[in-house]
């Protein structure tokens, strides 16, 4: 600003803005607005193969950080969660940071569970939230067996090693029976099948957008207690040689291994003809996921032959498939018990 223009605004009763200011004030004339943050809702399907609740998950454009907690309070207040009532559960992730920053307290409702996605201090744990009157869910990750239950833990189920998995939910199923699982990274329908019979109440993943692969996948055409001993073989961690002996016992076994093995996935770059190189090509989980989902088709088709024969409607088919996964927890249970 020149000395003349000082001058003149001295004479006239107006003081100069300081440079600094006018710095500000054109920086944030220029700013662009915040978009708004979008929240998809991810569909977690119950027992009965309907939507039985939603996961909520705000989304920040690709390169920028995790949004505040009043950014993502406001998210949430225009997607109205109310509107659904208290019949389906909401989750909710909010970190620690964002809980801080913003009074998620008016979002509370018997429907909506707050997922702490971040390891969280003192003040906020699953015992003082629930003792505030909110409904909280957890990573299991960060969930110790003996601390207090959340209303809801959320399983990552694509990474999880199947044989261990098994085991500490039927830990946490005797431990506290009122805690609700939720099974996330469900690939299919068979698996969404072999999640209820472990025990989860719902299941989320990509499985939700393709159809039923109960007639299109690969049945057990022998004995289904070739495949519970192999089960029982893979949790004891039995030499690969005494489950290849064991996989020979059912052919259809044993073409699945191989043109599993064969896959571009596993980058041999020619088909596998031999068992145990297939064995060692898929590893030990790859095997038990698809057996123990082999065997949830089994136990799918067993029901739908026996009410065809019987004349039983499909209602009464869908309380007998129930029964029939309640009894499949106990034969895994009983495949992973040495003798």
């Amino acid at each position: 600003m020149s000395l003349l223009s000082r001058l003149l605004g001295l004479l006239s009763g107006k003081r100069p803005t300081p440079p600094a200011a006018q710095r500000a004030a054109a920086t944030s004339a220029t700013a662009p607005a915040e978009a708004p943050l979008f929240v998809g809702w991810q569909e977690m399907i119950d027992r009965q193969g309907r939507i039985g609740g939603y996961l909520l998950k705000p989304q920040s454009p690709a390169g920028q950080p995790a949004p505040s907690g009043r950014r993502l309070l406001a998210a949430l207040e225009r997607e109205r969660l109310d509107r659904l009532g208290a019949s389906r559960p909401l989750i909710v992730p909010v970190s620690a940071a964002q809980w801080r920053d913003a009074d998620f307290r008016q979002l509370a409702s018997p429907a909506v569970h707050f997922l702490l996605t971040t390891q969280s201090p003192p003040d906020i744990t699953v015992a003082a939230l629930q003792s505030a009157g909110h409904r909280v869910a957890l990573p299991a990750a960060a969930f110790p067996d003996d601390a207090a239950a959340p209303a809801m833990l959320v399983v990552d189920f694509q990474h999880a090693v199947l044989a261990d998995l098994e085991t500490r939910v039927r830990a946490l199923r005797e431990r506290h029976p009122a805690l609700r699982l939720v099974a996330d990274g469900v690939a299919s329908w068979s698996e969404h099948r072999l999640c209820l019979a472990m025990g989860f109440s719902f299941s989320i993943g990509p499985f939700t957008t393709t159809p039923d692969d109960a007639e299109t996948g690969d049945p057990l055409t022998g004995s289904r207690l070739v495949a519970l001993e192999m089960l029982k073989q893979l949790r004891a961690d039995a030499p690969a040689a005494a489950i290849a002996e064991t996989a020979k016992r059912d052919p259809a076994i044993v073409v699945k291994l191989l043109r599993m093995s064969s896959s571009p996935l596993y980058g041999v770059g020619r088909p596998v003809t031999r068992l145990d190189e297939a064995i060692a090509l898929l590893g030990r989980d790859a095997m038990y996921r698809w057996l123990a989902v082999a065997m949830e088709r089994c136990r799918l088709d067993q029901a739908a032959i026996a009410a065809s024969v019987i004349g039983i409607d499909s209602g009464r088919l869908i309380a007998c498939y129930s029964r029939a996964m309640e009894l499949a927890s106990a034969e895994l249970a009983d495949a992973g018990t040495p003798g």
